[in-house]
């Protein structure tokens, strides 16, 4: 508001019957309607042209107001009884002005938030820092990371998905600013609002560059990285397949060799168990008093140069008397009756020499006797052996048999001696 208002304002009367002030018939009284817009109050983005566009709304509608009021105001004064109705139009006029200032400033005191453009100004302030700070963390990746996990593919389609939205919701508020409805017949200024929305469409598109840019230096490092990494994975995989097939032709010849060995061993234990089944049954027949030629044969056609076989071809046919049958049978009264050395009166009674050498024939026959109660055939066999004269002729036949019997238990003996020696690991044998 002037000063020449404020002046009005403070002696209307005055001004009304002055001369000087008093217009000529038939004219209308001079408006005195400068304004003087008020500051807008600095804010931030997009509630900066908010704020000056509605201040200049508010100061049109104002203007007009005070221009209609001021001229109907004049145009009464030339009316009869003007002077009097002067003061009353003046406060009412003056009141009108207080609300007006009012409103104005409660306008200007209005949150940010119910200002229609100020909102979606801010989206697009956050939304385009929401994208640099995304550009600058990309870029910001060690040069390490940019072969994994980098999709371009995504990335472009974020930014496209981004700017179309930025650009939607600026087409959509020029056209709300564009179509808004304007109070009285004065012209909205647009110029502050315009220039905030280019200055956004300059900053989208600075930042859609700035994107652009950094995904072709990533897509460079990505190449760079990439061709780096297949020339050693190539390398790494040719070393990789040398060595493997090293350990191949090394694994297929050990696989040869065990198939050779397992083949020679599962023979091996083919054959070792057959002659051990067969070591049994010759056994078993050789312990006893009859003849066991069949399974001397049989082992003879398993194992022909056996050790100890041939050792019992003299008895296989004919048998000889076991162990227990010979302790039974030894002639011990033949033995003393041939040696001279007892003598017998009247069939009741046998005389012995009390005082006998160790080595006379009363002495070895007792010592044959004790040893075959003991299970010892070769100690008996032993003392009998050193009998002489009739004596040994007494002892003759047992001595043989008692012999061949040491013989084939000797063999037996041999025998099972090698075959554990040729047995396998782990089996036993009887």
């Amino acid at each position: 508001m002037s000063k020449t208002q404020n002046q009005r304002r403070e002696d209307p009367i005055m001004h009304a019957d002055s001369p000087e002030d008093t217009p000529p018939p038939g004219e209308a009284e001079p408006i005195d309607a400068e304004f003087e817009p008020a500051k807008p109050e600095k804010r931030s983005g997009g509630g900066k042209a908010a704020m000056r566009l509605a201040g200049f709304v508010l100061a049109l509608v104002l203007a007009g107001g005070v221009g209609g009021a001021a001229g109907w105001f004049a145009a009464g004064l030339n009316r009869e009884g003007a002077p009097a109705e002067a003061s009353a139009e003046i406060a009412r006029l003056e009141s009108q002005l207080a609300g007006l200032d009012a409103r104005l400033n409660a306008a200007e005191d209005r949150p940010l938030t119910e200002m229609v453009p100020t909102e979606a100004l801010r989206t697009f302030d956050s939304e385009i820092r929401a994208l640099e700070e995304r550009v600058e963390a990309v870029e910001a990746r060690p040069a390490g990371e940019t072969g994994a996990g980098l999709d371009e593919a995504a990335l472009e389609a974020l930014l496209d998905e981004r700017e179309a939205g930025l650009r939607a919701e600026i087409d959509g508020l020029r056209s709300a600013i564009e179509n808004r409805p304007v109070a009285g017949d004065g012209e909205v200024d647009l110029a502050p609002l315009e220039d905030a929305v280019a200055a956004l469409e300059r900053r989208l598109n600075e930042t859609a560059q700035q994107a652009e840019a950094g995904l072709a230096a990533l897509s460079a490092r990505q190449d760079e990285a990439s061709g780096a990494l297949s020339e050693q994975m190539r390398d790494a995989l040719a070393s990789r397949d040398e060595s493997m097939q090293a350990r191949l032709d090394a694994l297929e010849a050990r696989l040869s060799e065990a198939e050779a060995s397992a083949g020679g061993e599962a023979e091996a234990v083919e054959r070792s168990a057959a002659r051990i089944l067969a070591f049994t049954a010759l056994r078993e027949a050789a312990q006893g008093s009859e003849s066991f030629e069949a399974e001397r044969a049989n082992m003879a056609r398993l194992w022909p140069n056996a050790p100890g076989l041939a050792a019992l071809q003299p008895h296989a046919r004919r048998g000889v008397p076991s162990s227990d049958e010979l302790a039974d049978s030894f002639p011990a009264a033949a033995i003393r009756s041939a040696s001279g050395e007892t003598r017998r009166f009247l069939g009741l009674f046998e005389i012995r020499p009390a005082d006998t050498s160790p080595d006379s024939a009363l002495a070895l026959v007792a010592q044959a006797e004790n040893r075959l109660a003991r299970g010892d055939l070769s100690g008996a066999a032993e003392a009998a052996g050193r009998l002489d004269g009739p004596a040994a002729e007494a002892a003759s036949d047992w001595l043989v048999r008692a012999r061949a019997r040491l013989e084939i238990e000797a063999a037996l003996i041999t025998l099972r001696n090698a075959l554990s020696s040729d047995a396998t690991p782990g089996r036993s044998t009887p």
